[in-house]
């Protein structure tokens, strides 16, 4: 460049470095080391965070809950069928 820049060849490289030198970073040095909101909150109680793992409305109980439940009854009218069958069968023809 420096070559280019002394024969005259390339003004144009010049002229843009020169203004993208006088000009402020694109992002602050920091940007993402920022503290926020949630890092800087104390963390909730256990009794909280306990209820919000288990038994709360986003717990795994209320989300994994209505997919298992259909699980469950399959393998339970399968067991069924398999063990007790027989309780299902018409009885003989007369």
């Amino acid at each position: 460049r420096a070559k280019a820049a002394a024969s005259g060849a390339s003004s144009s490289t010049a002229v843009t470095t020169k203004s993208a030198d006088k000009k402020s970073p694109a992002v602050r040095a920091g940007f993402l080391n920022k503290k926020t909101e949630e890092t800087t909150a104390p963390p909730p109680p256990f009794w909280k965070r306990w209820y919000e793992k288990t038994i709360g409305p986003k717990s795994m109980l209320w989300v994994v809950g209505p997919v298992a439940k259909n699980y469950v009854i399959f393998v339970g009218v399968s067991l069924f069928i398999h063990f007790k069958g027989d309780l299902l069968a018409l009885p003989p023809p007369v």
